[in-house]
């Protein structure tokens, strides 16, 4: 909050139903499951970095194409939740490593096909698992009930913080 002259404005939601300080507490708890949430990938992503000498969003990326020879360059973006032009940038970056190999194809040169090559392939053998990440893992293996349960829970968070990606 801003020091104003005249009265404060508050940011923080009416809460005249919950006790501020069982509210307080509640939200604290989020809090640390958030960050929690954020070390936990943080972490994971250091280690991927250490011992396979690529980023977490490279190592996803490259394991998405072994698993899926031939993939479009549209199709990966969708799988990582990219926006395009990421989608290509990360792709660069393994490419120049030699990690992966882009074809057009015969029939439609604007379509892109990735295929992982053979260093690419040797380096997701040795790297640490889950390689796609530990919160795309996590999130994989919740049922659907659960999932829709979070998308939920986290749409209102995502509005107040005034995000134009809620609901994506």
């Amino acid at each position: 909050m801003v020091r104003q002259d005249g009265p404060v404005s508050s940011t923080k939601p009416d809460r005249a139903a919950a006790s501020g300080d069982a509210y307080d507490q509640r939200a604290l708890a989020v809090l640390r499951q958030l960050r929690d949430i954020f070390a936990a990938t943080q972490e994971h992503h250091a280690v991927l970095e250490r011992q396979a000498g690529v980023s977490g969003s490279q190592l996803w990326a490259l394991s998405e194409i072994a698993r899926h020879p031939g993939i479009r360059m549209s199709d990966l973006g969708r799988t990582m939740a990219l926006h395009p032009s990421t989608t290509s940038n990360l792709i660069d970056k393994i490419e120049a490593r030699g990690l992966v190999r882009r074809t057009r194809s015969r029939r439609d040169h604007r379509v892109v096909m990735l295929n992982a090559t053979q260093p690419g392939r040797e380096l997701l053998e040795r790297a640490p698992h889950p390689a796609r990440g530990v919160l795309p893992d996590a999130l994989e293996r919740m049922d659907a009930g659960q999932l829709a349960h979070l998308a939920e829970a986290l749409a209102p968070l995502l509005a107040v913080m005034g995000s134009g990606r809620a609901g994506r």
